[in-house]
């Protein structure tokens, strides 16, 4: 039994010393790797790239086994930073190979064989900066008879910094797409800023405060809406019949329950009316903001000329 352990002892140790032989051997040899990295242009103050340029640059390097492990361990190159002199503005500058392989710092025993891009065209112009609004971009599933409410973004506005001919065309910044998960109280997120720009842009601050609030939904019925024609001559020559209507809401709990008549305003256009044939016209209610107008009482109001009703 002991003679039998001995041998098996023997085999698996030359087993184990002939694979390690192999893995020496096969990692002596020259291999190829495609290696991510990122870039980065270094510009002169007070200017700003106005064309787009690829966040990162795949290079192709050759080089022993032994060699591309240590690249990928230890001597990665972390980023390739292209600096760009001064030029009048606007102005076009160009790097190329040589600059951008001068700038890629490859450890010794490594050899470059390809870049891409291997060349790069940069349009520069002076930087500007602006003040645009945050939209935020949210995703929830809320819960039947509950509603968000006191959508809040903090800051209400960010800068952002770019080249003069690129962030006029900036209207507005936008979170990145963020789920919530719906919770009774107040919920507030991190989110990162978006900006929808093909040019490079940067943003202060780059990311945001974005509170939302759970509450109850609610359904309210008001009494008593007057209704006023707009837009009217000094001179009324039309009525409308009821003068008054009832108007049903939907919104949060707290918020329609403190809504009163006078919160809400119910209007026949006068323009409307003079293009009336039928003697019957529509109302429209306009409701404090988050506040929902589902049904109206009479849908349609009566409808007549003075002047006519004198004729006759």
């Amino acid at each position: 039994m002991e003679h039998g352990w001995r041998r098996a002892r023997s085999v698996a140790l030359a087993l184990a010393a002939a694979l390690v032989f192999w893995v020496y051997i096969k990692l002596e040899q020259d291999y190829v790797a495609v290696l991510s990295v990122p870039l980065r242009i270094q510009l002169p103050p007070e200017t700003a790239l106005a064309t787009p340029v690829p966040p990162s640059v795949e290079v192709h390097v050759q080089a022993t086994g032994w060699r591309l492990i240590g690249v990928e361990l230890w001597n990665r190159p972390r980023e390739m930073v292209v600096p760009v002199p001064e030029v009048p503005l606007p102005g076009v500058v160009g790097v190329g190979r040589v600059q951008m392989t001068r700038s890629l710092g490859l450890p010794s025993g490594v050899s470059l064989l390809h870049l891409s891009p291997d060349t790069l065209t940069l349009s520069i112009e002076r930087a500007v900066v602006r003040s645009v609004p945050v939209v935020p971009e949210l995703r929830a599933a809320v819960p039947e008879g509950f509603v968000l409410t006191r959508l809040h973004v903090e800051p209400e506005s960010i800068q952002v910094r770019g080249a003069e001919s690129v962030i006029p065309a900036l209207s507005a910044a936008r979170t990145a797409p963020v789920a919530i998960v719906p919770q009774s109280g107040e919920l507030r997120v991190g989110v990162p800023v978006v900006l929808q720009s093909s040019a490079p842009v940067e943003a202060f601050p780059v990311q945001v405060q974005v509170s939302v609030q759970l509450e109850p939904e609610a359904e309210v019925c008001i009494e008593d809406v007057p209704v006023e024609i707009v837009l009217s001559p000094a001179i009324a020559e039309h009525l409308v019949m009821p003068r008054r209507v009832r108007v049903w809401l939907r919104g949060p709990l707290e918020k329609v329950l403190a809504i009163a008549a006078h919160d809400l305003r119910a209007t026949v256009s006068y323009t409307e009316l003079l293009q009336d044939t039928v003697g019957r016209v529509g109302v429209q209610i306009v409701a404090p903001e988050g506040a929902e107008v589902f049904r109206v009482e009479p849908p349609w109001l009566l409808h007549w000329s003075v002047r006519r009703a004198h004729a006759r």
